[in-house]
């Protein structure tokens, strides 16, 4: 029963618990539990089909209003509140069809299962291309702040995405020598003020969302700008919410969306703190250096600015601080995991350097990444024609100017690639390293082999991103005893970029980083 499978499990099996994964398999079958007839028979099987219509009775009437059509308003509006869990439910919808047609304010086909969406992200952009600049789905970008400012959301060969991404390695690998540095004074300064504010009850450090966002928005801000970071508003308004609005596919839909997100920003003041976040930015000792290198790649000073923000608040800080939460919310209920972890860690001076000496660490990470997945939506536009091959065994024929989203959440927990995919193994990539290169990692698959096809997280490509999330959940496991007033729910919000934050019960320093602070 599909439906009896977006039911959140709360109750875990004493066997799981003792084997340290995350939530036990439910009964109920998830929408992409049938076997995979692709690798069966080691390819498609010339069964072409359509997409799965997905729309109930309502959408299909509404749609005779046209441009008047207020539903898309309605469906943009569900999908920005909760991405991964809309289109869970559309999944559900479509009875577990790996390749669907559905409404999230503008027309979409969703590819799901890991067979689609591997072939959809690693297509070139001139079969698939992230729409020309435009739009990141129903999430658009106004025209006169886009020109390259938003280059992180277009197409993998466009100008503007080489020239965001040219420029973010640049800064990566200019600032590489100072990055071990910057950890260890960031995190003395960050542990330090959580423990007192805990202590204090002050602070908004009782859940462990804000604890892993201050610890990964000191670090970034230490290491990339030489300085600390904004307010707690400024650090955690996202670029989104100053600088986006919602799209439709109808006149009225996009009329209530511009209002919407007008007065979203206006809620959030979402102007002030993006200025906050500017003045910082131009108090920074490198912030000379960074317009410098901006300039000599083309990259106007004022995109520069909006690219700082994207970076540093989103890709940075967050790109950090929200795996780090997810991690801990994990370790928080797996004891037995944690007490593993620290036997591999404990006693051992964690640099970047020294990362590759902890398989139970490095595979954690990695399935977290799998779990929490960065990017969670992918969006693309047909440039022709296209023939997408799924696990089912069928083609699914996509005409050119039709935009695609992969799931990727849903495509990660495909039980025909990894088993009992909505459970948190901790093991899972020590007993099958080969199952790293399955994973969409900042939107990579095998991304070492299709060059051309290339975008994700730029710290990936500068070659510190997993090294950085491994150290800094390390470091908290050797210095940090804590305890959560709940479990997380690998079902629940799906795939969301911020789930619902578990509140911290209890934070202290472990008796063993006390004792290491007084031998120094």
């Amino acid at each position: 029963n599909a439906m009896s499978a977006a039911k959140p499990t709360q109750e875990r099996s004493k066997e799981s618990r003792k084997e340290g994964k995350g939530e036990a398999e439910p009964d109920e079958k998830s929408p992409l539990s049938s076997p995979s007839a692709y690798q069966a028979s080691g390819g498609h099987t010339g069964e072409i089909a359509r997409p799965v219509e997905c729309d109930d009775f309502i959408h299909k009437i509404a749609k005779y209003a046209g441009t008047f059509n207020i539903l898309a308003f309605v469906d943009a509006l569900m999908f920005v509140g909760n991405i991964g869990g809309t289109l869970y439910k559309k999944s559900l919808a479509a009875n577990g069809a790996p390749v669907y047609r559905c409404s999230i304010g503008l027309e979409t086909i969703v590819v799901a299962d890991h067979t689609s969406a591997s072939f959809v992200i690693g297509s070139t952009s001139d079969v698939f291309d992230r729409e020309k600049h435009k739009r990141f789905g129903p999430i658009g970008i106004p025209e006169y702040i886009m020109k390259t400012a938003w280059p992180v959301l277009t197409a993998s060969d466009a100008f503007g995405h080489k020239v965001n991404r040219a420029l973010t390695v640049a800064v990566l690998h200019s600032r590489m020598p100072l990055l071990q540095a910057a950890f260890d004074r960031s995190a003395s300064l960050a542990y330090q003020f959580i423990f007192e504010k805990y202590a204090e009850g002050n602070g908004p450090y009782r859940n462990i969302h804000d604890v892993a966002l201050k610890i990964s928005g000191d670090l970034i801000y230490e290491w990339l700008l030489g300085c600390r970071p904004p307010s707690w508003e400024a650090l955690t308004t996202y670029p989104f919410n100053a600088l986006s609005m919602i799209n439709t596919d109808t006149w009225i839909g996009d009329q209530l969306a511009t209002f919407f997100s007008k007065a979203m920003v206006w809620y959030k003041n979402g102007y002030a703190t993006r200025d906050e976040s500017l003045k910082i930015y131009h108090r920074s000792p490198v912030y000379k250096e960074f317009e410098k290198m901006a300039q000599d790649m083309g990259f106007p000073t004022k995109d520069m600015e909006y690219w700082l923000m994207m970076f540093m608040q989103l890709n940075g800080t967050a790109g950090l601080g929200l795996p780090l939460c997810q991690a801990l919310s994990v370790l928080g209920d797996q004891q037995t995991i944690l007490s593993l972890l620290r036997d591999e860690v404990d006693g051992h001076q964690l640099t970047l350097d020294s990362m590759d000496k902890f398989p139970l660490l490095d595979s954690f990470a990695w399935e977290t990444m799998r779990l929490f997945i960065r990017p969670t939506i992918l969006f693309k536009e047909a440039q022709r024609d296209v023939e997408i091959p799924a696990g089912d065994g069928k083609l699914y024929v996509v005409k050119k100017g039709e935009l695609v989203v992969v799931n990727v959440p849903l495509a990660s927990r495909d039980p025909s690639v990894f088993d009992h995919p909505f459970e948190f193994n901790a093991h899972r990539f020590m007993k099958n390293p080969e199952l790293k290169k399955k994973v969409f990692a900042f939107g990579m698959v095998d991304g070492h082999d299709i060059p051309s096809a290339r975008f994700g997280c730029a710290m990936r490509s500068a070659g510190v991103g997993n090294e950085l999330f491994k150290l800094t959940l390390g470091t908290f496991i050797q210095r940090v005893d804590w305890a959560l007033d709940g479990q997380p729910d690998f079902r629940k919000r799906l795939g969301q970029y911020d789930p619902e934050s578990l509140g911290v019960t209890y934070l202290k320093p472990r008796p063993e980083y006390l004792a290491s602070l007084q031998k120094k």
